[in-house]
């Protein structure tokens, strides 16, 4: 089996090139052949609009698999590329997963 590997950019501060960073790095890799899925939980959905430009592509987002449990939204980009889009709900998530139990763990 095929050894895997998570990388994550996250920093709290905004405008320090983690969206940039992760679309140029993620689309680089799976250039040279690595399958990549590219996971995006911001609110802004920033990573998502820039290889999904068209929001109306966009039917469900990673909000859904957290507040409604439905599985998670794999987009396939190109080869190699996918990505689990988020969308505006998710500035709302934090509200909407208030009363159920375990929410952390979500």
């Amino acid at each position: 089996s095929m050894a895997q590997k998570i990388i994550t950019f996250a920093n709290h501060k905004g405008g320090v090139s983690k969206t940039t960073s992760t679309a140029s790095i993620g689309a680089c890799m799976a250039m040279k052949g690595k399958k990549v899925l590219l996971v995006d939980l911001d609110g802004q959905a920033n990573l998502t609009l820039y290889f999904i430009p068209n929001e109306d592509e966009i039917e469900m987002s990673i909000f859904d698999s957290l507040v409604n449990g439905v599985p998670l939204p794999v987009k396939h980009i190109r080869e190699n590329l996918a990505i689990v889009p988020s969308s505006l709900e998710m500035a709302s998530a934090e509200i909407a997963l208030t009363n159920l139990l375990a929410r952390e763990r979500l």
